[in-house]
Parts: C-alpha cells; structure tokens; sequence
C-alpha cells in the first residue's frame, strides 16, 4: 500500500511539473512579439493588349497584415485591387514607373476609389517620373488630369487628400519610408518614356520592381542587389525589335545577367504580351543560362510571402 501510495504520489508531481513547465512556455510565446509579413500581390501581369484576360500592370506590398505601397496603376487594376481585400485606408503610396496608358491609367479610378473612404489619417502619396518633351511629369499629368481647372476629370480634384512627387534621379533615392518599411526608386531607360525602377524594403525582406526598361542604367543592378523577390517585365522574346524601337524592354537573356548579377534570390516575372506568351519556353531556357535561382510566372490576384533576411536594422 505504501509503495502504490509513493508511485501515486511521484505520478502527481511529475504532472504537475509538466503542466509548471507547459505554462511557463507558453507564457514565454505568448510575450514573443510576431514577426510582420511581407507578401506581393499581383493585381495585373498582363500589359496594353489585353492578353489572355489579365489586367494591365500592378502590384500591391502587403506589409504586417496591410497593402501599404501600390506599384503601377495600369487598365483592370483597379478592379482587382477591389477583389484583393485591401483597405484603401492603409494604402500610403501610389508608385507610377511610367506614364504609359497600361501603367497609369487607373490611378483615377482609384482616386475615386478614395472617394468613399475618408477615415484615412495621412494623405496618399503618388510619385511617378519627372518629364520630358513627349510626356509630362507625374505632377503635370495630375494637375492636367484631375485639377480644379483640368478638362478631364476636374471632379476628382477633391476627391481625396493626396500629394504628388516627382523623381528623376539616376542614383537611388528614398520616397517614403514608416517605421519598418521603405520604398526607393532609381530612373532607368524606357525607349524615350521617363521611367522608374522600385525597390521596398523591410525589416523582414525586400521585393525590387523592374518596371519597363532596356536594363542600360548600370547603377540599376546594385539598387536591386540581394532582394529576395524581383519583379521584371517580359512582354517581348529575345528579339529587341518592337515597332520600331530598340530600347522599349529588356529581353530574356538580359534580365537573366541582371538577376545573376544582383544576387536576387528569387524572380517573378510578369508584364506579358502576345510575344512573350508564344515564345514562353524559349525565353526561359535562355533566361536560366544566365540566373539558375527559382523563376515564377505571374498571374493576376496571385500572392506570395515573401521570406529574406533583415532589410532594415
């Protein structure tokens, strides 16, 4: 009897070591604090023809549970950004690459948008390119398009509190930044359209933005060296030639060198044309002869984590 009552007795102490133990463990997690995600949402991976139902160009960084930052603005965007369970609220900025018509044209379809929500704390930002003798700046093409005196849409003017930037800059510049997120831009060359290259970064990962260029500004490798997801554009095959312009985009082998070069560790690449979605096997295996990290194609309201080392210290 006294050797049961002793196992009984050991039993209960070992039980209740393990629930003394199991408490305090999962006390220590509960004080952890979680890491925020960093996730991409592509909101259009098609480009101005409309190729096999995408939307035109645009992308939405989620950051800690939020879509703060927007990149690219082109037909159809709109539409899925209401599909992406965003909050208009969150959204901080409006990056514009360029002021083509499949990259820009729902940024007033999204000033409406902000419309009908006025609980925003903090103006947006839209940045977009300096200009040039054939297209405007980003604040021409605002002020043209939605202000007070504009003959398009003069309506929108006070649709929401916004302000405009312009970037042209060769060098690596910072557009705005808030506690542990970043967005820079660098100019990069677009045939003769002003364009903008993007890169975020946080303090879990980065994500870098080719937007449409021809890959010749070679400061352009080392503002998107080691990001951990790099988006580039491929609407051509590796012909250059496009109506006429040699300098529109980067081809396959190009932006293969350019990712070998920068170290980025994982590509998307997106921005599809008629050319490009033809010739898609031909174009990654030249690709992969120069990058051999993992290439995912992009699809519209497509997201993914993404999962790098510390950005911002």
């Amino acid at each position: 009897m006294k050797r049961l009552n002793r196992f009984m007795l050991n039993k209960l102490i070992m039980l209740f070591f393990s629930l003394f133990v199991l408490f305090f463990v999962t006390i220590s997690f509960a004080d952890e604090p979680s890491q925020p995600e960093l996730k991409l949402q592509v909101l259009g991976s098609g480009g101005p023809n409309d190729m096999d139902g995408r939307a035109s160009t645009g992308y939405l960084v989620w950051f800690d549970g939020e879509a703060k930052i927007m990149i690219d603005a082109g037909g159809g965007v709109s539409v899925n950004y209401g599909n992406s369970g965003a909050n208009f609220n969150n959204l901080a900025v409006i990056a514009i690459s360029h002021l083509h018509v499949d990259h820009s044209v729902d940024v007033f379809a999204m000033l409406k948008r902000g419309y009908f929500y006025q609980d925003r704390k903090e103006d947006l930002l839209i940045v977009g390119p300096t200009g040039n003798n054939d297209f405007p700046s980003m604040s021409d093409f605002m002020q043209h398009s939605v202000g007070e005196k504009s003959m398009v849409y003069p309506y929108l003017h006070n649709a929401i509190s916004y302000k405009v930037k312009d970037v042209d800059d060769d060098s690596a510049v910072v557009l705005w930044e808030s506690d542990d997120i970043r967005l820079s831009a660098i100019s990069v060359v677009h045939a003769n359209s002003p364009s903008l290259a993007f890169r975020v970064d946080t303090s879990v990962g980065s994500i870098g933005f080719s937007g449409d260029q021809d890959g010749r500004n070679p400061d352009y490798v080392k503002f998107i060296e080691g990001v951990d997801v790099l988006v580039a554009h491929l609407p051509n095959d590796e012909q250059l030639e496009e109506t006429g312009h040699p300098h529109w985009h980067a081809n396959p082998s190009t932006i293969g060198e350019i990712a070998a070069e920068a170290k980025v560790k994982k590509l998307v690449l997106s921005h599809f044309m008629e050319n490009s979605l033809s010739n898609l096997p031909e174009s990654l295996n030249i690709l992969q002869k120069y990058y051999n990290g993992p290439v995912i194609l992009a699809d519209d309201l497509m997201t993914m984590t993404v999962i790098g080392d510390d950005a911002i210290n």
